[in-house]
């Protein structure tokens, strides 16, 4: 008797759980259906390029349009990892400084501090606002060595950005 039991509950069990996908099948899983599209495909991107590297030529047609520092829109941010001094000399215009005491952190990582880590969230948000970058920005990396731009472009992809969105000044 037991056994009869065990197996009609079994098939009441196989029973729910086939109507149960076939209301799924049916009903969608809670959109309002195809004939209302939820998507909006993005504009086309005026930034993109078929790698990570930006030429000065396409960085200043960048320039040229209007792209660099916008306010609304698609727009371009340049982040120049250099010192002080060396941004004094001369920088791209627009440029935004940024030192490596914003992008390296000496950090607790167990029993010991560890120099050179990746920066933690309060100081990258700080750098995001400070330039002004939000989720329509393409940021190009200068500085005067490539170890520096690629570092940047490391610290940035460490905290979610797309590599779309990242290039590296080439020269």
């Amino acid at each position: 008797m037991s056994k009869i039991i065990k197996k009609n509950s079994m098939l009441r069990m196989a029973l729910f759980s086939v109507i149960a996908i076939g209301m799924l099948a049916i009903l969608g899983c809670g959109t309002s259906g195809y004939d209302t599209p939820t998507y909006n495909p993005p504009a086309p991107v005026l930034t993109q390029t078929g790698n990570g590297l930006v030429n000065a030529a396409t960085l200043k047609g960048w320039m040229d349009q209007g792209l660099v520092n916008a306010t609304a829109g698609e727009k371009v941010v340049i982040l120049d990892y250099t010192d002080q001094a060396a941004y004094d000399i001369g920088h791209i215009p627009g440029a935004v400084r940024v030192d490596t005491t914003e992008i390296m952190r000496t950090r607790l990582e167990g029993v010991a501090e560890m120099a050179q880590l990746v920066t933690d969230g309060p100081h990258m948000d700080a750098i995001i606002q400070r330039a002004g970058i939000d989720a329509n920005t393409t940021l190009v990396f200068t500085s005067g060595s490539l170890t520096s731009s690629t570092r940047l472009y490391s610290t940035f992809r460490y905290w979610g950005f797309p590599k779309e969105c990242l290039k590296v000044l080439d020269g």
